[in-house]
């Protein structure tokens, strides 16, 4: 083979290199239309959403929310009650253990956002809804036991207060009526002596339709909670959670 020829050979495959490089990089940098993407890959945050409307605008921006609005709409399906909340900005779904709230109460949503969440009970799917545990009622300085008592999935941690009427007891709590002069109400402490007529205040959470085994009473709301004095200081020990569980088997 003479020097010509070889300087031909090498030419021809110098470009053909040239040719096979220049495909790569060609098939490298080939996009994806962005109508193709699959929005539900995109890169999630865990920044929360204040606004409705941020939700709406932008559903996958958001991990949690906390959302303070009207309701405007509910219902209930496979238990759980479905709210929609509006705070001025827009409006946002959210659900929650089935309960009663009440169309026009104020209230704010804390949870998870899930996006493009279907309901099989209700033959829908949300943008976007709320997961949360309930609605916190919109603050009010001294709730009444009427005011708890009309709405009692409105509030959670509540001081009630009243004259004692009467009281059971278990083997480990007793059980106070409450009344304030709004309404009655009951409440639940660790065991103690409390004198009928006497006025007392008790600091607890509320439960609703909640069944005592032991007394064979259902009570329609339920402060289970401490006494506290007029210092506000308890005078009995805060139940823990498996005094609280253990409610169910009185």
């Amino acid at each position: 083979m003479n020097l010509s020829t070889k300087k031909m050979l090498i030419t021809i495959l110098i470009a053909i290199s040239l040719i096979l490089i220049s495909g790569c990089a060609e098939i490298n940098t080939i996009s994806v239309p962005a109508s193709q993407q699959n929005t539900n890959m995109l890169p999630q945050t865990s920044s929360i959403a204040y606004n409705a409307g941020d939700i709406d605008a932008n559903p996958h921006q958001y991990a949690r929310a906390e959302i303070s609005g009207k309701v405007v709409d509910t219902m209930n399906s496979g238990g759980y009650t479905y709210i929609q909340l509006d705070d001025g900005t827009g409006t946002v779904w959210a659900a929650i253990p089935q309960t009663t709230v009440d169309l026009g109460a104020e209230g704010t949503i804390t949870g998870s956002i899930m996006k493009n969440f279907p309901s099989s009970t209700l033959d829908r799917t949300f943008d976007a809804i709320i997961f949360s545990d309930g609605i916190q009622a919109a603050a009010i300085d001294n709730p009444t036991n009427a005011d708890i008592l009309e709405s009692p999935a409105s509030y959670y941690q509540v001081v009630v207060s009243g004259t004692v009427n009467q009281t059971m007891n278990t083997s480990d709590y007793t059980y106070l009526e409450l009344d304030d002069g709004t309404g009655i109400i009951w409440a639940a402490i660790t065991q103690t002596d409390i004198v009928i007529g006497e006025n007392v205040t008790v600091s607890g959470g509320t439960q609703s339709e909640f069944e005592s085994k032991t007394l064979n009473k259902t009570f329609e709301v339920l402060v289970m909670g401490t006494l506290v004095t007029d210092s506000d200081e308890t005078v009995s020990e805060t139940m823990s959670d498996e005094d609280f569980a253990a409610y169910h088997n009185f």
